[in-house]
């Protein structure tokens, strides 16, 4: 099990062109760099993990005649053909004659090429965003 700040070390015994064997080490002293090695043996060290990338959006599948059974099925979404928009309701006001924001209607807007002129609206409720996790600050 890995614990949450909790230091761990290891010894990467390989070699990379001209590096020595001290300097692999201490370049994998930093996380960041090492981090992308490591992913490719979480699977094997802990094969009940699952690694998420960096960017990823999934369509979770419930039944509208029975939503308390929860999530039915997640679909991957291709991050490259989904995005977020922000529908801006606007209404005249009578008065003023003046256009008065009423409201936002957020919603994802599914095209399978980028050049579509048909597109699939989905509600925010029913996708999943996970992100890499780094912010910038």
């Amino acid at each position: 099990m890995i614990e949450i700040n909790k230091k761990y070390s290891f010894e990467c015994d390989a070699s990379f062109g001209t590096l020595s064997q001290e300097r692999v080490n201490e370049l994998f002293t930093d996380g960041r760099r090492a981090s992308g090695f490591l992913e490719l043996q979480l699977e094997e060290w802990f094969p009940s993990l699952h690694l998420t990338s960096g960017k990823g959006y999934d369509h979770m599948i419930v039944d509208p005649k029975n939503p308390k059974k929860g999530i039915l099925e997640m679909r991957p979404i291709d991050a490259g053909k989904i995005k977020k928009v922000a529908e801006v309701i606007k209404e005249k006001d009578d008065n003023t004659g003046a256009t008065v924001i009423t409201g936002v209607k957020e919603k994802y807007v599914y095209r399978d090429k980028p050049n579509d002129s048909s597109a699939l609206e989905i509600p925010p409720e029913a996708v999943l965003h996970s992100h890499s996790g780094i912010t910038d600050p």
